[in-house]
């Protein structure tokens, strides 16, 4: 069954279906679904994680182990496999076909294959896995359609339609830009309307800042700023992984203080200094720690491992966009307080 990817939350979190197949023609929207199916597989207990990337030479063994044997402590697994290319290959077809014939109870199965050519698209094999699959394709957004996507996705928090179109012409082509704007602008004017000085002063951003900065907007709890400095920061020709070990050795902080406050202890100078928190650094950290949580911060932690690959041209992404959806993941967790 096709679904498009705004019926997938929706869809999902009823029951997520033994086999879904994700076709990504854009990037974002593709990230949202994946999103959208890993929610609703931890929400239906399918808590244990695989993943594996075809690439050449890849071997299928270790996915047939895992798929025909059960766990141990009798959990429940989502399972991803990732084809970058969209090409699974002779053998990668036999095993795909293969899975999809065989459901197991206790597994979910997303494939995930990245924008298809005319050829593969009338290939039988992807035919067969869309008859039995609960699948979509994720399409980028034209310009003539931005504005009103924008629009849609600002909700409450209204614009002017020359605020739409100003900042649909600055991300134009560029779907992760724009929702990163979109939630900086509904967390710095959360009443709306927007207006175009509004858009204008959030998008443009001139001034100097530093890593300290970063820090001090961090413990006020502030994500809206934290994506203003970022902006600013790789404006200004900040080297990336500098700004990604900083905010990196903050959130670790960060980890080490939630986890010894969530542990029924206070904080005492050996964590402090396993933390590595000296100067400025400690008290600011320290009042971010009062508003997270150690599970938050983990995640956080797991998303800049993420960026550090793609630093490293491994994978797929920008990563300066991808530390900017890391942090706002994180002022998405829900408060403590």
């Amino acid at each position: 069954m096709r679904l498009s990817p705004e019926q997938w939350p929706t869809h999902l979190s009823r029951q997520v279906p033994p086999l879904t197949l994700l076709i990504s023609s854009e990037p974002f929207l593709s990230l949202e679904c994946q999103d959208h199916w890993r929610r609703a597989c931890r929400a239906q207990n399918y808590e244990e994680r695989k993943v594996w990337t075809v690439e050449a030479r890849f071997s299928w063994a270790e996915v047939d182990l895992h798929w025909n044997s059960g766990s141990l402590f009798g959990s429940r697994s989502a399972v991803e496999i990732h084809i970058p290319s969209g090409k699974p290959g002779p053998e990668g077809i036999r095993k795909l076909e293969k899975l999809a014939n065989a459901p197991q109870a206790d597994k979910r199965l997303l494939i995930l294959l990245s924008e298809l050519d005319y050829r593969t698209r009338q290939a039988a094999w992807l035919s067969q896995l869309q008859t039995k699959a609960l699948w979509t394709e994720t399409q980028p957004v034209p310009r003539s359609a931005l504005t009103q996507w924008i629009a849609q996705r600002l909700g409450s928090c209204q614009a002017s339609a020359e605020a739409l179109e100003f900042l649909a012409d600055c991300t134009e082509g560029n779907l992760l830009a724009t929702a990163q704007e979109i939630a900086k602008l509904s967390l710095l004017y959360p009443t709306g309307p927007l207006t175009l000085e509004q858009v204008q002063s959030a998008v443009m951003v001139m001034s100097r800042h530093t890593l300290t900065d970063m820090t001090r907007a961090l413990s006020q709890g502030n994500g809206a700023q934290m994506l203003l400095l970022l902006r600013s920061l790789n404006q200004e020709g900040e080297a990336l992984p500098l700004v990604l070990w900083s905010l990196s050795e903050d959130w670790r902080a960060a980890y080490l203080l939630c986890r010894t406050r969530e542990e029924g202890r206070t904080p005492s100078p050996s964590i402090f200094k396993e933390a590595r928190l000296w100067g400025e650094r400690r008290p600011l950290l320290e009042r971010f720690s009062q508003k997270t949580s150690s599970r938050a911060c983990a995640r956080a932690l797991q998303g800049a491992a993420e960026v550090d690959q793609l630093i490293k041209g491994l994978g797929h992404g920008d990563p300066w966009e991808t530390l900017g959806q890391v942090i706002l993941d994180l002022f998405s967790q829900p408060p403590l307080n």
